[in-house]
């Protein structure tokens, strides 16, 4: 069985509205290539962050940053922790299982947390197409459809179609996803991190919408 890539959604697009497949993409490879190169990327990432996906979701314990390295973070932060770097949207940051305040500077979140404390970040990932489910592929490939329709040929009427298509797909992948069982949030051990080796104890899991 052939292995699902970020080429395979797009040529499925292509083919579908009437374009030739491309074999790589990049801006002097034609229109379909360069018009993806451009934006599939950011298509993929906002349809994963506009619903709580559970596929797409992960819980971390994220490391900490070394201000004997890095240097303070800015006032009124007291930490700074890495951000992972699959990361498209963050859904919460935690301590001792709350919720608190956090901002993103740069390429890590601070927040108020002590040397001890366990920051778990609950975040969407940018989950590859060879883990993508059928029902989400498919709408990922409707929005491409159409974006190819209105930029090649300026097929205006067809593309709203396509994208009317693609809306209900997603409305039925939501339901599909909603559908899938839902465990509760770890418990990351402090026993097992030392046991294992790992500072940042990475644990893949659903979570309901808080």
């Amino acid at each position: 069985m052939a292995t699902t890539s970020d080429l395979t959604v797009i040529n499925a697009a292509a083919t579908r509205t009437g374009n030739d497949p491309v074999a790589a993409l990049s801006t002097d490879g034609g229109p379909v290539a360069a018009i993806a190169l451009n934006n599939y990327e950011d298509l993929v990432k906002a349809e994963l962050s506009l619903y709580p996906w559970k596929r797409a979701t992960k819980i971390a314990q994220i490391d900490r940053l070394d201000a004997d390295v890095v240097g303070d973070p800015p006032e009124p932060w007291s930490a700074a922790y890495r951000i992972p770097t699959d990361l498209v949207d963050i859904r919460s940051v935690r301590v001792g299982g709350y919720n608190v305040n956090y901002e993103v500077h740069g390429t890590t979140i601070l927040c108020d947390a002590s040397e001890g404390d366990e920051v778990i970040l609950q975040y969407v990932w940018r989950v590859p197409e060879s883990e993508w489910p059928p029902w989400f592929r498919e709408g990922v490939t409707r929005r491409m459809e159409a974006m190819f329709l209105r930029a090649i040929g300026e097929r205006h009427n067809q593309a709203d179609e396509r994208d009317a298509a693609a809306r209900d797909q997603f409305a039925l992948a939501k339901n599909r996803d909603s559908q899938s069982q839902t465990p509760r949030d770890p418990m990351i051990s402090p026993t097992l991190a030392a046991r294992t080796g790992t500072p940042g104890l990475l644990i893949t899991r659903t979570f309901p919408p808080r």
